[in-house]
């Protein structure tokens, strides 16, 4: 089997001797061989190139086919890629893709509930002044090109004084705050940057490291660690990159000097870290990604942080290790090539064209266990099932770049448009996403309703207009002026201030009159206690803001833990609605009432032990009955006025002392299944191949 290894110039020439050296012997030991070329090698009319392969007697140029497999080593952005680059791509399994840079990755890292801790604050620098309040709020700050590699262009700035501290490299200038904004304002024009708060990650000498974790993916295609390594900067200097002076030293010994006590765990939970980087970073990409570096740092407090990921790291001292790895994969490649390979040559493997298919179009975070519940209710119900991001649709030839979940794991396969696209991503009427809802628009869809979530007063008055469902509003009023926001809070003496649309338990404020005329606002971290006229300029503050504020229902257990209830309802196969689940969820703070609030220590329970518990009744007994009874009145009425648009429906119900229900929140766009993930795809799933269906009979 022949591999090929290109460079836009003379790889033999330009490519370590070390790496050169590592991947002929790695090849020779896997049985394949290898030519090295570049681009006035390629010969596209003759599908050929003249490339030079090793032999006895040195290297020798010969005429091959194009191999089934390239090795791009440090590929060039597409804009800066030869026509004959961009042409050989089509023609073959390029093994390297490149990846965003550091702003929008931390972005994506930020979409993973397991990843996002991993994220300082980061913001773009888009002049000089942007960096001002930053600065002025973290006191230090890196200041770091947004695509930059090997640590060129990091500048630390921090306040002193009056003054600020510039430093690059080990050089430290004191400047004043206008030669701070004409050096700013130089960085600024040569490109994008970002700025973050400077982590204070110290060896105990004092020196900046950080750890690079190396990962590829080997001849099974699977990710797999290649090296972790600590690198080390000099005292004083703010990068550890090897290319500014840093160097390499033993995993082991580093951990036990720098972390005595904690040394043991350290390399597995970085190596499992990196695995786990790579692998969703990967998920966010049409193509597959073949190898990154990935910088992590320990802070003195033992927090991990993430610096960036890199493809094409710098492998040095590790050359033979990384060939192994890459010279496997692309064995595998050849044998399976998005162009040619015998595994993806059946573009549609994995989805059969005479069944239906669902494919169900996600952002960049994935339930992967609803993925998988979704895929088993399609096999039981004779289809198939797929999903796949927006950027993965090719509306040329009406293909999709998706993943199949076969021999118990998720697979990129080239599938055709589905039957029905059940939509999770939800960005209909969001104007970057537009052409793809246009694209897919013949397609029956199971959402219809525009991105972003439902003015909590709309749903509000649709239930006012509902005679047997207006008793469960709480009074409530938009908050616009300060006049009528007083008189709001005195009738009510307790209320609860939130954002009208979306909110997600963040921004909520509870505000209580006191007999001494004080107003407490609890903003689920701080008390404040404001006087009459600080209350007031606090109302002006947030008039027309977008805020609504409510009448505060005591919604508590008998034990005194705050709780709402969360009823999911959507349609089934015959398009008509059930409940799915009624599911508690429980603040075990006493004092923080926002049960679904980020700060909150919550607690899901079961609704039958709930019900035992806090009313001394099982399933289908009275309090049962009136909950769902509600659930399902709720969600005719919406659909009386909102039609089809969506198939899934969540309602945050609070339950005061007198057992009367209050709704809280009508949620119609980013609908979570914690805990239930199976039994929404029993209904999911299902409605979907509904829609499929009757989308074929009117054909």
């Amino acid at each position: 089997m022949e591999i090929g290894i290109y460079s836009p110039v003379d790889p033999v020439r330009h490519m370590p001797r070390e790496r050169t050296e590592a991947l002929l012997r790695a090849a020779e030991a896997r049985g394949a061989s290898l030519v090295f070329f570049d681009d006035d090698a390629i010969d596209l009319e003759q599908n050929a190139v003249d490339g030079l392969v090793y032999a006895s007697e040195g290297w020798v140029t010969r005429r091959t086919g194009i191999p089934p497999a390239v090795l791009n080593d440090s590929p060039l952005p597409p804009e800066r890629q030869s026509d004959k680059a961009r042409r050989l791509a089509e023609r073959t399994a390029m093994t390297t893709r490149l990846i965003h840079g550091k702003y929008a990755v931390y972005g994506m890292l930020r979409e993973s509930p397991a990843l996002s801790g991993l994220i300082m604050p980061t913001e773009r620098m888009t002049e000089a002044g942007a960096a001002m309040p930053f600065l002025r709020l973290h006191g230090r700050i890196v200041v770091k090109p947004d695509d930059g590699r090997q640590g060129t262009s990091v500048v630390g700035v921090s306040l002193d004084g009056e003054n600020a501290l510039w430093q690059e490299g080990r050089e430290v200038i004191r400047v004043d705050e206008a030669e701070l904004m004409r050096r700013l304002n130089r960085l600024s024009q040569s490109g994008p940057f970002i700025m973050q708060p400077y982590q204070a990650c110290l060896t105990a000498a004092g020196e900046p490291f950080d750890f690079r974790v190396h990962v590829q993916r080997d001849g099974d295609g699977r990710w797999s660690l290649t090296k972790v390594y600590p690198r080390v900067g000099e005292p004083g200097t703010i990068v550890s990159n090897l290319a500014r002076g840093g160097g390499t030293v033993e995993l082991a010994a580093f951990l036990r000097r720098e972390f005595p006590e904690s040394h043991p765990f350290i390399a597995g939970h970085l190596a499992q870290l990196g695995l786990e980087i790579a692998s969703y970073l990967d998920g966010c990409y049409p193509y597959d990604l073949d190898e990154l570096g990935i910088d992590l740092a320990i802070d003195g407090d033992g927090r991990t942080w993430f610096y960036e990921a890199n493809t094409s790291p710098q492998t040095r001292d590790h050359e033979r290790e990384r060939a192994s790895a890459a010279i496997s994969y692309a064995i595998r490649l050849a044998g399976g090539s998005a162009r040619g390979g015998a595994e993806e040559r059946q573009a549609t493997a994995g989805v059969s064209t005479d069944r239906l298919t669902v494919g169900m179009l996600v952002g960049i975070q994935v339930d992967q266990s609803f993925m998988e519940a979704c895929a088993s209710i399609a096999l039981l119900h004779g289809a198939d099932f797929f999903y796949f991001h927006p950027k993965n649709v090719n509306v040329e030839d009406r293909t999709i770049r998706g993943r199949v979940f076969e021999g118990g794991a998720w697979k990129k396969r080239t599938c055709p448009y589905p039957d029905v696209v059940y939509d999770r991503f939800k960005r209909r009427g969001v104007a970057e996403y537009e052409q793809l809802y246009v694209a897919l628009d013949a397609l029956p869809f199971t959402h219809l309703l525009r991105s972003g979530s439902m003015s909590k007063e709309r749903v509000y008055q649709w239930m006012q207009d509902h005679p047997a469902l207006a008793d469960s509003v709480i009074p409530y009023t938009s908050v616009q002026d300060a006049g009528t926001m007083s008189a709001f809070v005195d009738r009510h003496r307790t209320i609860v201030m939130k954002p009208s649309v979306g909110s997600h338990g963040k921004s909520i404020i509870m505000i209580e009159r006191t007999d001494e005329g004080e107003y407490l606002l609890f903003d689920q971290q701080f008390l404040h206690r404001l006087n009459a006229r600080e209350f007031r300029t606090f109302l002006e503050m947030y008039g027309g803001q977008g805020y609504v504020a409510q009448r505060f229902v005591r919604s508590v257990t008998k034990e005194g833990y705050p709780f709402h209830l969360r009823v999911h309802l959507m349609r089934n196969g015959e398009n008509e609605w059930e409940i799915v689940f009624v599911q508690p969820f429980l603040s075990l703070s006493s004092g923080l009432h926002a049960t679904n609030h980020a700060e909150t220590l919550r607690l899901a329970s079961k609704w039958d032990w709930f019900l035992s518990s806090q009313y001394g009744e099982a399933p289908g007994m009275e309090m049962d009955q009136k909950v769902r009874y509600y659930g399902l009145m709720a969600v005719r009425r919406f659909e009386a006025v909102m039609g089809s648009a969506c198939h899934e429906i969540a309602l945050d119900i609070g339950v005061d002392e007198a057992r009367s229900l209050w709704l809280f929140e009508a949620n119609f766009n980013q609908i979570g299944n914690t805990f239930h993930g199976f039994e929404a795809a029993r209904f999911a799933i299902p409605y979907a191949l509904y829609l499929a269906k009757q989308n074929k009979s009117r054909a």
